[in-house]
């Protein structure tokens, strides 16, 4: 079994929805919707496990939270109870310009 098939297994195991703007810059991206699914599953994994062992935690529910995936930042919101994660809202993240005055690192 490869890493595609695990992470698929382990979609089915928790509910990934999208909102309607959200779904349809992830299916622009080739293969963008695939690691955003692969990630949030990471979290809710996480989420589960640390949600037994604290009080504070299921107050993360329904809070938007942001992640970068590759050159886009994704907002999504957690609800733990129903095992279930809800894409939000998918920018692309700008590069900066090699004429600005930001300082680049690496």
């Amino acid at each position: 079994m490869g890493a595609d098939d695990r992470c698929r297994l382990a979609t089915l195991a928790y509910l990934i929805d999208n909102a309607p703007g959200a779904a349809v810059i992830l299916s622009r991206v080739a293969g963008l919707r695939d690691r955003v699914d692969e990630a949030l599953v990471g979290i809710l994994e996480t989420a589960g496990q640390l949600h037994g062992m604290t009080t504070w935690f299921g107050a993360l529910n329904g809070h938007i939270m942001r992640m970068r995936v590759a050159d886009h930042l994704v907002s999504y919101t957690l609800n733990l109870e129903a095992r279930s994660a809800r894409v939000v809202f998918v920018e692309r993240i700008r590069q900066p310009t090699s004429d600005s005055n930001s300082t680049e690192v690496g």
